[in-house]
């Protein structure tokens, strides 16, 4: 393989690369953005010379030989004005005048490229059989346009690629990559003049050509910030394409030509087809990735505001605690007599006032509760206790309160003692306290019962009500915030729904499990506490623990 066809075959190379991946940015990142245009009107410009280039190291005639480096010239003629204008939008550089200037410049030259003023000869040269010689007006273009571009772009790029505390990161790695290209270029422009004006060296440069379309290429897509996938997929089919139309140009029958007129509107076809599917998926993934990132901030937001809330709510209830203490003492006094006598109606009214409090105080303290919680501050003191020694303290505080309504308030325990559980003794209190209370509330007529037993390697307590039940669709719903059963309001207007929320948490924080059964509304219902015999490590223990002993039935310190 000679001179002639070792350059004729990178030629084809730079040529084929030059047109799939000007096509590629085209079609992938925008066929109305200016700077893909300009982009791949350059790489047009490349096939064009490089496609001269074939032609002309495989003319057999002077003539031909002549009319092929006029399009050699041609084209090469617009490359630095091209390059340096798509260079001054990717870096958002402004050079409107000197952009005006060059291709006014460009256009000139392009005018001559067939004259002798451009061409002067054709001579055999390192090989070449008609390497062309310089005239004045090429003279004029590479000392003037092509020097002068290049160095423009190459001092542009390099301010940018270098000047770290002024340029966003994005734009200096562009202008990095844009600056190898500049010296590529440099490269072949060097190689290349020394035979215009008959020195014998041959212009390894024109190797690099396809380079520089692939760097340029990846700093289109970075810019365009084309999916990779995409223009990887775009590149193989422009590159299928292309060889299809090289068959098609080199068919030597008319049968060779059909068939490959064919094959190229299927290809064409068909990968239009598959290149609108893959970016509806990635527009889709996109859109997608989009609003999960903005879920993301709002949830980040949303966040910020509850635990404000969470905060505010916790300085208010501190606030409102203090008076409502005090409140509820001086109404104790009086009622007590201390302030001395009362009569029955002023009686009547002070314990409906008390009342009142007392309700206004539970509010507060389930608000406190829910913050504490929900900003994980919550503090737990487990020590060991019976719950048979619990229960029996809330039904010395509940028996009145439901003979009062007409209730019966029943207990039962098993024969044999129950081990004691490592628990918070006042959070679980509360937690049965307000089942209990609910039950009492909610129920009309007939009994209250609450039951403990051993259950596996729990500790159930059920309290089960004769009452107004519980609808099954709302049995999910129960124990969220704010959460009240369908006919509550008839029998306890006063009620919040932050009871059952509280407690829940509570529970969950002893690693137990509360829920209700119930049939129907009417039917009454089951709250149902599961507390473990042994509490999992994690549980965050606050001051010494005991620990029972069963065969010497008392407490001791627990062992390290």
């Amino acid at each position: 393989m000679d001179v002639n066809q070792i350059f004729a075959v990178s030629s084809i190379v730079n040529g084929i690369t030059a047109i799939a991946y000007g096509s590629t940015v085209l079609i992938g990142g925008g066929r109305k953005k200016l700077s893909n245009i300009i982009f791949f009107i350059f790489t047009v410009m490349i096939a064009i010379w490089s496609a001269g280039y074939y032609f002309w190291l495989n003319a057999e005639t002077y003539v031909n030989a002549r009319f092929w480096v006029g399009i050699i010239a041609f084209a090469a003629t617009y490359l630095p004005i091209l390059l340096y204008h798509w260079v001054t939008i990717i870096l958002k550089l402004k050079r409107k005048g000197i952009l005006i200037i060059g291709y006014g410049l460009s256009m000139i030259c392009s005018v001559f490229v067939f004259s002798d003023l451009y061409v002067s000869d054709l001579i055999e040269i390192s090989g070449f059989h008609y390497w062309p010689q310089a005239g004045v007006v090429y003279i004029f273009f590479m000392g003037v346009i092509f020097s002068g571009l290049l160095l423009l772009g190459t001092i542009d790029t390099a301010r940018i690629a270098l000047g770290k505390n002024v340029y966003h990161y994005k734009h200096r790695m562009m202008a990095k990559w844009i600056l190898v290209v500049y010296f590529l270029i440099w490269i072949v422009g060097i190689t290349n003049i020394p035979l215009w004006f008959g020195i014998e060296i041959l212009p390894y440069g024109n190797f690099l050509v396809f380079l520089y379309v692939l760097i340029l290429s990846y700093v289109a897509f970075q810019y365009n910030v084309m999916h990779i996938r995409s223009a990887l997929i775009l590149l193989i089919i422009n590159f299928i394409i292309i060889e299809a139309l090289v068959d098609l140009v080199l068919a030597n029958t008319m049968a060779e030509l059909i068939f490959g007129i064919f094959t190229v509107i299927v290809l064409i076809f068909f990968s239009f087809l598959l290149m609108k599917t893959f970016n509806w998926e990635v527009n889709r993934k996109d859109e997608l990735q989009v609003m999960t990132d903005k879920l993301a901030r709002a949830n980040s937001e949303l966040r910020k505001l509850d635990n404000a809330k969470s905060e505010f709510i916790s300085i208010a209830s501190h606030q409102l605690r203090t008076p409502l203490t005090a409140i509820k003492g001086y109404i104790s006094l009086i009622l007590e007599g201390s302030y001395g006598k009362i009569d029955l109606k002023l009686r009547d009214a002070l314990n409906k006032v008390y009342l009142s409090n007392e309700r206004l105080i539970q509010l507060v303290e389930d608000l406190l509760n829910i913050s504490r919680i929900e900003s994980g501050r919550l503090e737990y003191k487990f020590d060991f206790y019976r719950m048979e020694d619990l229960v029996d303290e809330l039904y010395d505080t509940f028996v009145l309160r439901a003979r009062d309504k007409g209730l019966e308030l029943v207990v039962k325990k098993p024969h044999k003692a129950l081990p004691p559980i490592e628990m918070d003794y006042s959070k679980i209190r509360e937690v049965i306290s307000n089942l209990i209370d609910n039950a009492i509330k909610y129920t009309e007529k007939g009994t209250v019962t609450v039951i403990i037993e051993k259950h596996f390697n729990t500790i159930r307590v059920t309290i089960a009500d004769t009452g107004i039940g519980v609808p099954k669709e709302l049995i999910d719903q129960l124990f969220e915030k704010f959460s009240r059963g369908k006919d509550t309001s008839r029998l306890h207007a006063e009620g919040t729904g932050l009871g059952l929320y509280v407690g829940r948490n509570l529970v969950d924080a002893h690693h137990g499990r509360v829920w209700v059964e119930s049939a129907g509304s009417g039917q009454g219902s089951k709250f149902i506490v599961d507390l473990p015999l042994e509490q999992p490590r994690d549980v965050p223990h606050h001051g010494t623990l005991e620990e029972f002993s069963i065969e010497k039935n008392e407490y001791r310190p627990k062992k390290k």
